[in-house]
């Protein structure tokens, strides 16, 4: 059965490793996280600029409270226009694929920009996924030394926002330390004319069809429709996402990945992972 966690900044931001654990505790949270440094403790700012000293205390704290880390998460803009802010998020980025063998895990997520960036609506398409492909050149030998992995999450309106320019990139490199997360709510269109079930249930056979062995982790989480507008920002249960035919769909491609709640409730975040278990049964 597909591992059961949650993205551990949807808890809150804390001051201390203690803290936090202690927090996950209370609220009764699986031990298995999506974890992003610079989201969950307010004291940093930049992973690159960390202390391996805090790295390797972090690492055995949390070793020691049995916490699974599935997902480094150093969620970045890669296209950002600002030279200094690119660079600063770039080495972020490959400190992550570094220090992941820390934290026994070797993925290291990231989205892909996002076109409503107005300095990035004078580029055309072709121009922004170069500046992408630029990006992944980069990391790419970084991961490779580290044996690492670099999830890319597609999401509609970002750089990596289809079948056709997942594709293309999966084309343009190949390469065993590139894989996908599938966030089958971010992916989703945003106009409510093709979020309807049928559509939903597409989407999901053509991923799971065309990219099963290349999915490292899923998000799960729900949207709703305001003003004919896709929310993708809701917690599991309470939206239109179809997640009974997505189970289904994830049972009949065999995909074991393990399956991270976003924007979770965390007060019914037990209950919650119970309905997930009943259908995965």
């Amino acid at each position: 059965m597909n591992k059961l966690g949650f993205r551990a900044h949807d808890l809150g931001s804390f001051d201390t490793v203690i803290n936090f654990i202690s927090e996950m505790d209370n609220k009764s949270c699986p031990h298995i996280i999506q974890f992003a440094p610079t989201k969950l403790f307010k004291n940093i700012t930049h992973i690159s600029e960390t202390k391996e000293s805090w790295i390797t205390s972090t690492s055995k704290s949390f070793q020691e409270a049995n916490i699974e880390v599935s997902v480094l998460g150093c969620y970045i803009n890669p296209l950002n226009t600002e030279k200094e802010y690119r660079t600063k998020v770039i080495n972020d980025f490959k400190t992550s694929l570094e220090i992941a063998k820390y934290f026994n895990n070797s993925v290291v997520a990231t989205e892909t920009g996002t076109n409503k960036n107005s300095l990035q609506l004078n580029l055309g398409e072709e121009k922004r996924l170069n500046n992408f492909w630029n990006f992944l050149e980069k990391v790419i030998p970084i991961a490779q030394k580290n044996n690492a992995t670099i999830a890319i999450e597609p999401v509609a309106d970002h750089t990596i926002c289809s079948f056709k320019i997942i594709d293309q990139m999966l084309t343009y490199f190949k390469c065993d330390n590139l894989k996908l997360i599938y966030d089958p709510v971010n992916f989703l269109p945003y106009k409510d004319n093709e979020l309807v079930p049928e559509f939903q249930n597409l989407q999901f056979i053509e991923f799971f069809e065309k990219y099963n062995s290349l999915i490292s982790i899923i998000h799960l989480k729900d949207f709703n429709i305001v003003e004919k507008q896709k929310n993708g920002y809701l917690s599991l249960f309470s939206g239109r996402f179809n997640i009974e035919d997505f189970i289904f769909t994830l049972k009949k491609y065999n995909n074991q990945s393990p399956l991270l709640l976003e924007n979770v409730n965390i007060p019914d975040i037990k209950n919650i992972i119970y309905k997930i278990q009943n259908l995965l049964n």
